[in-house]
């Protein structure tokens, strides 16, 4: 993870510092579909996809049964052990890891504001990883669920074959101002200590 850390980039932006160049590149380009816009429309993220972005990303419909995935990007689908596509992106896993995570992401869509996660975790083979993972808004037409995108590093350090076994702890967490401030407390640790 040669990026990871890269304490100068974004120094100033709505990110901060400490975050990686590949999260710092995605906010970028999520910025730049905002044309004006609080936040881009669902519809502006998928018909500009970036090559760069598309395969490390998914995009989740926030419904009453949880976090539903519309879109699931073939490198995480391989990174995580399997392609959530249609389904919840919680399953399996705590209903209060489930809890924690579905409130930061409400707070997301609500705001909107964006939401920066740095986390430590067990591979199948395993070995301790980290990786960072950004959701931001996207705008939808009216009557359609609150949606966001979320975004996971290009290279976490994986080897081929490798996936993501248990999320061990939470390394750093912060929300981004999109423009509309952030909530007065700090996101929700999804794994309790």
């Amino acid at each position: 993870m040669s990026d990871l850390n890269a304490d100068s980039a974004g120094a100033g932006s709505a990110l901060g510092p400490g975050w990686s160049l590949d999260i710092h590149a995605f906010f970028n380009h999520w910025n730049e579909l905002r044309e004006g816009a609080d936040i881009p429309t669902s519809e502006k993220f998928l018909d500009s996809p970036s090559p760069t972005y598309m395969s490390t990303s998914y995009i989740c419909d926030l419904t009453d049964e949880g976090a539903m995935v519309r879109f699931h990007g073939t490198a995480l689908a391989e990174r995580w052990g399997r392609d959530f596509t249609g389904h919840e992106i919680h399953d399996r896993r705590t209903p209060e890891f489930k809890q924690h995570s579905l409130m930061n992401m409400r707070h997301v869509v609500d705001r909107p504001c964006g939401y920066v996660v740095r986390l430590a975790f067990s591979t199948s083979t395993g070995r301790m990883l980290q990786s960072e993972l950004i959701q931001l808004p996207l705008s939808v037409k009216p009557g359609r669920p609150p949606r966001l995108v979320c975004h996971a590093i290009k290279d976490a350090g994986y080897d081929a074959g490798e996936f993501i076994k248990l999320y061990v702890k939470t390394l750093e967490v912060a929300w981004a101002d999109l423009g509309s401030g952030v909530p007065d407390s700090p996101p929700i640790d999804l794994i309790s200590p």
